[in-house]
């Protein structure tokens, strides 16, 4: 059976439409380029040359993460379950000053996301099923283009309907498809 990744099942429910294709290619790089550069600060203490257009978003990732978190436990790992049949690569496990595990995801856009709750409830099952670490709690944590405050939004209480929405979403995916 074909193995599906998360962001290729849930990719089906985001209307890029609008958003012209020279735009949106920019985008995803610097999504990228913040991802990479918030792993290098995470996990070695400073950024690398990084590019001038993601220079607030890592600003607003160093504050929240000087802030709150006590140990990188993950970064960019991936999982795969034989069971459902699908594959994901989370951002970030955390322990957090408060000595809770938080599962987080970086996140470059203004607006959030419906398929977010999905994804994060998808790499949680992965993280406790194939990686065995049970986290306290899921988020997105949506990056500041301007340096500001990162906005976290925790998904923790609806963590089975959102996996439950991720399953259904696979299985339509699997049969329609294909």
């Amino acid at each position: 059976m074909k193995i599906y990744s998360v962001t290729e099942v849930l990719g089906k429910y985001v209307d890029w439409s609008k958003i012209p294709a020279a735009i949106l290619a920019w985008a995803c790089q610097r999504g990228t380029d913040t991802h990479t550069q918030c792993g290098l600060y995470a996990n070695l203490g400073y950024f690398l040359n990084p590019p001038t257009e993601c220079l607030g978003y890592l600003k607003s990732f160093r504050c929240w993460f000087d802030a709150n978190v006590k140990t990188v436990i993950l970064y960019e790992k991936r999982f795969t379950c034989k069971k459902f049949w699908f594959t994901g690569r989370l951002d970030f496990v955390f322990e957090l000053n408060t000595d809770e595990i938080l599962l987080t995801d970086i996140k470059t856009p203004l607006a959030e996301s419906p398929t977010w709750k999905a994804q994060l409830a998808a790499y949680d099952y992965l993280v406790e099923n194939e990686g065995h670490i049970k986290c306290d709690d899921i988020m997105s944590l949506r990056l500041k283009p301007d340096g500001g405050a990162a906005r976290g939004v925790r998904y923790g209480n609806g963590k089975l309907e959102y996996f439950s929405t991720f399953l259904s979403a696979l299985t339509a995916h699997r049969n329609l498809i294909g």
